[in-house]
């Protein structure tokens, strides 16, 4: 850089109490009266270069708090300006100071991360320039800070995953031994007195239970972190590979399972099914000795498509309408209806992550009509 614009401060090597500022100015009167302002400002100091490629150097070699640039320079002119340097600098926060009025262009500038776009002798240069300096580089603090965060909780969740999955499969391999031993037990009828067989058939219980909750916490962890592979894909489809899968409890149960004309859908097909298979299956079980009649329901309400499962079961309380989406939230003892309480919560999972809502409408002793939209219904 030559002498005329060699101009500079203060070495930004300060304190974290001060703020490091660039200036990118080709005029030299222009720069010189930004200096002259910020003699007053004691925590912020100005470096100045006039061309961009010089500007460019600096950020590369050293760290600013934020730019001041100006757009039109002699090696390049306009929004091409900021993207340039933007590329170089994009963690700092930029704020254009430019002679040219242009609403389109300040609006653009905006829109691709600039700070402030200010135009030259329409403000209070003494006032506003500091101000907007504090304030953008607090919000840049603010933004870092945020987006720290977020990658941290990140990197905790999916932490949290990787536990649960080893944890969950660790646990299956003792699960599994506990319950082939205990069934032996239990079937050896000659040589088991009566109260060792209840002892090896309570084993045997629990440990299917806990191979159960094992299931759907995988399950569950899948739901969350499995990558979607979205089809058009026919629902009634999705239906009958679910009520293929419940065939033993349907047959049981002696269930009638009906159907509305259903449409074809936008989605990841697994996990659908996954939706479908856990919805029927609740029919199947909360129906308190009654002969289950499930009813996969569809229909159209301000243009959103809604689909559902409908059942004449127990129904439920309005105030649990919210809770049973909730992880290991039961209403009821294991005495009197088996499960983990994860079930509609990876429901809920799988329709949120069609970026859609799934909700239930109900009433004691009445049945419950479980209904959802798919937002992917539509791409």
């Amino acid at each position: 850089m030559n002498e005329d614009n060699s101009i500079q401060q203060v070495n930004c090597n300060l304190s974290n109490s001060h703020l490091c500022v660039l200036l990118i100015e080709d005029n030299r009167m222009d720069a010189e009266l930004l200096m002259d302002l910020f003699d007053s400002e004691k925590d912020i100091h100005i470096e100045w270069v006039s061309q961009l490629v010089d500007g460019i150097k600096k950020v590369e070699n050293k760290s600013y708090d934020m730019i001041l640039l100006d757009l039109n320079l002699p090696d390049s002119n306009g929004l091409s300006t900021f993207d340039k340097l933007n590329e170089k600098a994009s963690d700092i926060p930029i704020i254009i100071i430019t002679g040219d009025e242009n609403p389109k262009q300040a609006v653009e500038a905006v829109k691709k991360g600039a700070q402030d776009y200010l135009i030259k002798n329409k403000w209070d240069a003494s006032f506003l320039l500091p101000r907007a300096i504090r304030l953008s580089v607090e919000r840049n603090t603010i933004r870092k800070k945020l987006l720290l965060a977020n990658e941290q909780l990140k990197e905790k969740n999916k932490e949290l995953d990787q536990f649960v999955y080893m944890l969950s499969h660790d646990l299956k391999v003792p699960l599994n031994s506990i319950i082939g031993f205990s069934d032996l037990l239990i079937r050896n009828e000659t040589t088991l007195k009566e109260e060792v067989k209840d002892y090896s058939q309570y084993i045997f219980n629990s440990a299917n239970n806990m191979q159960s909750l094992i299931e759907d916490l995988l399950a569950f962890t899948y739901t969350k972190k499995q990558t979607l592979t979205i089809d058009t894909i026919s629902f009634n489809y999705c239906v009958d590979i679910a009520v293929q899968l419940l065939k033993m409890e349907i047959r049981c149960s002696d269930a009638k399972i009906e159907r509305d004309s259903l449409p074809e859908v936008r989605g990841d097909q697994k996990m659908l099914v996954q939706l479908l298979q856990n919805l029927i299956g609740n029919a199947l079980k909360y129906v308190d000795k009654k002969t289950p009649i499930v009813r996969l329901t569809c229909e159209t309400v301000d243009q959103q498509l809604i689909l559902g499962v409908k059942d004449n079961g127990i129904g439920i309380s309005p105030e649990y309408f919210d809770k049973i989406f909730e992880p290991f939230k039961r209403l009821h003892s294991d005495d009197i209806y088996k499960g983990t309480g994860v079930g509609l919560a990876i429901c809920k999972k799988i329709v949120e992550r069609h970026n859609g809502k799934i909700w239930v409408e109900s009433k004691p002793r009445e049945g419950s009509h479980f209904k959802f939209y798919l937002s992917i219904l539509n791409i």
